[in-house]
């Protein structure tokens, strides 16, 4: 019993503390195009992205464990957007221990919100500067010993990210990096499903760390 509970708890602290969902934007903007306006004067980049208003983004590299990670810039003015972020994973694993653990299921759901500031203008290339705060809830459930037990942990995620965007015609793409602080209450609550066991465990939930902010998308 003892090593299902500390196996549900230490995955779930090796997942919000080193879960950086730097569920970050990518930004796009077309370069070339005709303006019916202008008797037919080729569109300049920065004219055609400035007519953008959204951007849909997503991270490419986590959907191969599973992972969705999905942004939505929406345009305020010329220098910054602001919209939600999104995360969800959740998968299932065996365990090589058949008296203890028998199956391991793990979810984590992440919503937030995300600012970018940008020095070339909004859906432009150049650098960026953005602002993540999002709350993240973290699930932990193991079958030991024909048991069912289970312990989650809730979080805020403050994020500082700083990168450079490329933009090409509706495709653009983000690269950056930053710092994410979380935090948290200070007990995991562990217990059964028939609740024959159930006990508060410490858990020191606050974490600074590096993020990561790889992400593309289309602008429209």
């Amino acid at each position: 019993m003892r090593v299902a509970i500390r196996m549900a708890i230490l995955t779930l602290v090796l997942l919000t503390v080193n879960q950086n969902f730097c569920f970050a934007d990518t930004n796009l903007a077309t370069e070339t195009g005709m303006d019916s306006g202008s008797g037919g004067n080729a569109k300049t980049k920065s004219s055609y992205g400035s007519e953008k208003k959204f951007n849909f983004s997503f991270e490419p590299i986590v959907l191969l464990v599973g992972l969705v990670n999905v942004n939505l810039d929406m345009k305020l003015n010329d220098s910054w957007t602001f919209g939600p972020t999104f995360s969800y994973w959740r998968v299932s694993v065996a365990s090589g221990d058949p008296v203890y653990t028998d199956k391991l299921s793990l979810s984590v759901f992440a919503l937030g919100a995300r600012g970018s500031w940008y020095a070339n203008g909004v859906f432009q290339d150049g650098w960026y500067v953005s602002p993540v705060l999002q709350y993240v809830n973290a699930k932990v459930s193991t079958i030991s010993a024909g048991q069912d037990l289970s312990a989650s942990v809730s979080l805020v995620e403050l994020m500082g990210l700083v990168g450079y965007n490329w933009f090409w015609d509706s495709f653009n793409m983000r690269l950056g990096g930053g710092i994410n602080l979380a935090t948290g209450p200070s007990k995991v609550h562990v217990q059964s499903s028939n609740s024959t066991y159930s006990n508060d465990v410490s858990y020191n939930p606050s974490s600074v760390g590096l993020a990561f902010d790889f992400m593309i998308g289309w602008t429209f």
